[in-house]
């Protein structure tokens, strides 16, 4: 997906009417998956800066999924904080731009995909 696509998509993921408040993000050439907050979603160059992984350029997005619910680890044993989110809303309102956006629905999770992995 080019960055033009994904700053469209963080218009959409600001309202506040949706509430988000955590994203998982897989980056090409990262085995592991990346939980963040919304702060930085304001994209209006082709990269974003966050406070968890640093600047990155939206191509690198492999896939970002938004979770019914967001989860906060906190130290010393303290459970972990947990919070709803909307996924239902959240398709309504990429649906709602009439833009095709890469979208994967599972009962739990809602997942743009950037890049498309094909095997060899």
């Amino acid at each position: 997906m080019s960055s033009t696509k994904w700053r469209e998509l963080f218009a959409v993921l600001r309202r506040p009417e949706l509430d988000i408040q955590q994203v998982v993000f897989k980056f090409v050439g990262n085995a592991r998956e990346t939980a963040m907050g919304l702060p930085w979603l304001d994209a209006p160059h082709d990269y974003v800066d966050s406070m968890k992984r640093g600047p990155f350029p939206l191509v690198s997005i492999e896939w970002m999924e938004i979770r019914d619910e967001a989860i906060f680890p906190r130290s010393d044993n303290v459970p972990a904080r947990r919070a709803a989110q909307d996924i239902d809303a959240v398709r309504s309102a990429i649906k709602a731009t009439g833009k095709l956006f890469p979208l994967e629905d599972a009962a739990k999770l809602l997942r743009i995909i950037g890049h498309v992995r094909r095997e060899q």
